[in-house]
């Protein structure tokens, strides 16, 4: 009988928490568009300040729900572990320049050593080892007294031991309590508790010890099938880039730490040049470089500016490097061998940019290294979309995004008037809602999936029921792809984009 009473309570739990999650998404997406929308209109500073915290404000009422239905999904059973093999160097390297850029944001020092012995091929589930390092990283802010953390991490048997120290808080008390057998869980532990139940669901464990005031949380990885650094060496090799070196202008240490690293590992050498761009005595250098690198965070010219101006000079190819900036691509090609990257970098995506601007072929990158802003122009008086939304300021919000990249789309307010919306006029990309009166998106996107003779459109589900797990369920219900509430206009953009590349084959 117990653990029939048990089982109720955990369905019905799941049940409030899943309603709970759709009741908030939903004028959050209204709170946050119209937040967006308003910033881009004319505001005195006092006002763009009170703007900037109700965004910080939104952005962490969205991340503590995301943070509960992901624990409600570890409690249900529901996260899978998906291992794939990837350096562990660059890898690591990766998650910790946006660890140190979150705690650049709130104005906490992080200070790490990667060693060398950690320079093998391992079977990782990367979106999970991130999602733990990001959530230990959010949890250890409630901790930490002096504002400084230090990082430290060895391997020995095949586990990867990484190690946060800093000063504690007076009175703390460790978590995992293992007098208690239920957390009790609230806004300051769920990213340990989070944490502690994927890297369990991986085969790890975290620990956590208090000696004086000096707390220590190490996170024990497994590392599957880790091999030796001869197999690394096969993996790095790239007779295009290998021996080539890089002119870097404005290098700085405290973020551009990583991008060297992921220089060398491929074998590129890195000359940082203090003089400034205009000074540089490029008739008697530039023939001893194949790139110029630089970082152009401060740098209040556009980039198309900088790119000018560095052409007038010399003919060598150019990556530019700038902070993470929510309303641009991660990588854009400005061209053939001209291209902006986005901080965060990956070790994989500056190869990638490396070897297409040396062949000249930046422009020719994937869609995810090309700007959606791009590909969308060359379509936008083609395409023709279906916004499907029931809430009058979604409808709002969704039509402003699309006006701001210059495209066109009508409204319906439900699934009766989409489907016969669509036998008039046939569109191409539909955004469908899913919970509406009269007809839902599901049950609309079946008529539309059975009508015969049609051209049919590619459908995305926008829902703010997150409930269902993954794509695959909703790709079960005949739609294409899918898009949580809230949306932001650069979301928006990354489903034209990814439409485009889908049906139109870019």
């Amino acid at each position: 009988m117990t653990n029939q009473s048990n089982n109720k309570n955990t369905a019905k739990e799941q049940f409030l928490l899943a309603d709970f999650s759709y009741e908030i998404r939903n004028p959050l997406n209204g709170i946050m568009g119209l937040t967006e929308i308003l910033k881009d209109t004319q505001l005195n500073s006092e006002q763009k300040s009170l703007l900037d915290k109700i965004q910080k404000n939104n952005d962490h009422l969205l991340d503590i729900l995301n943070q509960m239905l992901e624990y409600s999904k570890l409690l249900d059973k529901n996260i899978q572990c998906h291992p794939r093999q990837l350096l562990i160097s660059p890898f690591l390297h990766n998650i910790l320049e946006e660890l140190f850029q979150y705690y650049q944001k709130e104005r906490i020092k992080l200070c790490y050593y990667i060693p060398p012995n950690l320079s093998g091929i391992a079977m990782l589930d990367s979106a999970l080892i991130k999602q733990v390092f990001l959530s230990i990283g959010k949890h250890i802010k409630f901790l930490c007294s002096d504002n400084t953390i230090n990082l430290e991490f060895t391997e020995t048997n095949h586990i990867l031991y990484i190690t946060f120290k800093f000063i504690a808080k007076q009175n703390l008390i460790p978590t995992n309590d293992s007098s208690q057998n239920t957390p009790n869980i609230n806004a300051q532990n769920i990213n340990f508790e989070l944490s502690k139940g994927i890297l369990e669901l991986m085969g790890g464990e975290i620990q956590e010890k208090l000696h004086e005031n000096i707390f220590e949380i190490g996170l024990h990885v497994p590392l599957y099938n880790k091999t030796k650094s001869q197999k690394t060496n096969s993996f790095q090799k790239n007779d295009l880039l290998r021996g080539k070196s890089i002119l870097f202008f404005n290098y700085k240490a405290d973020s551009c730490t990583s991008i060297s690293k992921y220089l060398d590992f491929w074998g590129i050498k890195l000359h940082i040049e203090n003089a400034e761009i205009d000074q540089f005595p490029w008739e008697n250098q530039q023939n001893k470089y194949h790139f110029i690198g630089l970082d152009i965070s401060n740098n209040k010219k556009h980039e198309f500016q900088i790119m000018d101006a560095i052409k007038k000079k010399s003919n060598l190819p150019i990556i530019m490097f700038k902070d993470p900036n929510k309303t641009n691509q991660k990588i854009l090609a400005l061209q053939k061998d001209v291209v902006v990257m986005q901080k965060p970098i990956s070790s994989i995506d500056i190869a990638a940019v490396l070897k297409s601007v040396i062949q000249s072929k930046a422009n020719e990158l994937r869609e995810w290294l090309r700007n959606p802003l791009s590909l969308i122009s060359e379509y936008q008086d083609q395409l023709k979309i279906l916004i499907v939304e029931d809430e009058p300021i979604n409808q709002r919000i969704m039509r402003e995004y699309l006006n701001r990249i210059n495209l066109k789309a009508d409204l319906s307010s439900n699934g009766q008037q989409a489907v016969k919306w669509y036998k008039e006029k046939e569109y191409d990309l539909i955004l469908m809602d899913i919970q509406m009166p009269i007809m839902d998106g599901a049950e609309a996107t079946k008529i539309i999936r059975n009508l015969k003779g049609k051209h049919q459109p590619y459908i995305v589900a926008i829902t703010a029921d997150s409930s269902k797990g993954n794509i695959e369920f909703y790709k079960n219900l005949g739609m294409d792809d899918l898009f949580y509430k809230p949306i932001s206009l650069i979301g928006i953009q990354k489903i034209i984009a990814k439409y485009l590349k889908t049906i139109k084959g870019i």
